[in-house]
């Protein structure tokens, strides 16, 4: 059984081997597929973030997001030793962190329960709709509240290309499970089924 590190290790890899215009076409698919949804309405509050590296950019959801009249919040971390963050508006004013990835400067937070739709980033995810993070778990206790609620807000979102499917890692009793995850073939939903269990 691989570790969690050599499972992120190997799916780093698999993104990063990708083409620039691989990324690209999958980027505006996956914007097209949130298009066709209703998540971004005027006035909704949508927590979206910065790619970084190889992630799926996230321009063209933020373009979209503008566009639609929505409220814009990106994460800011707070506590890097806590492993905590929160979710202040763009104002289009950034400052890199220590791990080189954009934060808005100013700006209102928003707290995680207002938020309507959180666009979440990954390394992996699996079959049952858990998602593997980088490692330091900050959405996962901004977000423990949705793990014993039944509220269903915010709608969670994982953004990530088909190749970051993997069967090699199970939950933990922290990870908090995705709603839905949008990759350039389509849109996976878990709600029902977790309705129903």
């Amino acid at each position: 059984m691989q570790s969690r590190a050599d499972i992120r290790r190997e799916l780093r890899c698999r993104r990063a081997a990708l083409a620039p215009a691989v990324r690209a076409r999958a980027a505006a698919a996956i914007a097209r597929h949130v298009r066709a949804t209703r998540w971004m309405r005027p006035g909704r509050a949508i927590g979206l973030y910065c790619s970084v590296g190889s992630e799926v950019d996230t321009g063209p959801l933020r373009r979209l997001a503008a566009r639609g009249g929505c409220l814009i919040y990106l994460p800011l971390i707070t506590s890097h030793a806590a492993h905590r963050m929160l979710f202040r508006r763009d104002r289009g004013r950034y400052r890199p962190n220590r791990m080189a990835i954009p934060e808005p400067i100013g700006g209102p937070a928003c707290p995680p329960r207002r938020l309507d739709v959180v666009f979440m980033p990954l390394t992996g995810f699996n079959a049952a709709g858990y998602r593997l993070g980088v490692g330091g778990g900050y959405y996962d206790r901004l977000f423990a509240f949705r793990r014993h609620s039944a509220l269903r807000r915010p709608l969670l979102v994982g953004i990530a290309y088909d190749c970051q499917r993997s069967s090699g890692f199970t939950p933990e009793a922290h990870d908090v499970p995705l709603d839905l995850l949008v990759t350039e073939s389509g849109i996976l939903d878990w709600r029902r089924r977790r309705r129903r269990a």
